[in-house]
């Protein structure tokens, strides 16, 4: 049995911590729990439910950091996230939010064991929403996209 119970929170670097707080409590519905000023840095906690978190941190002077990479699986050690939800409402709720952000096309990839909508944040960072689903997972070449 794994000894974890989840994943608490995931730090990222932002260009502007006001703009991706916005963000994600309009498309996600997400509280901030709070938000520090230690001079150099700025940073926050946004809870986006069920125990997990993002901590996005603003650099005084910037960081090259801050903007996202386009490149699937040459962005660093994190490629990206992927934002579970409970339930088909939800994920449609969210979907629309996305699209009316200009943050995606709406395209659903059906991977068999779940349906995700890539998107990308203010920052440019590449991350998914995902519906969890019965189903057996699909290689990428088989798996199925609709709008």
């Amino acid at each position: 049995m794994p000894l974890a119970s989840g994943c608490q929170h995931v730090a990222l670097v932002t260009e502007d911590l006001d703009r991706l707080i916005a963000f994600y409590e309009r498309i996600f519905d997400a509280d901030t729990l709070w938000v520090l000023d230690e001079g150099q840095a700025r940073h926050a906690f946004l809870d986006l439910g069920g125990g997990f978190c993002l901590h996005p941190f603003e650099f005084a002077g910037g960081s090259p950091q801050a903007a996202g990479q386009p490149a699937f699986f040459e962005r660093g050690h994190l490629d990206h996230i992927s934002i579970a939800v409970a339930n088909r409402q939800t994920f449609d709720l969210v979907r629309q939010r996305l699209v009316e952000a200009g943050a995606c096309d709406g395209t659903i990839t059906d991977w068999g064991m779940l349906e995700q909508v890539n998107f990308r944040d203010p920052d440019g960072m590449d991350a998914e929403v995902s519906l969890p689903k019965d189903g057996e997972p699909r290689r990428f070449e088989e798996r199925s996209m609709s709008a």
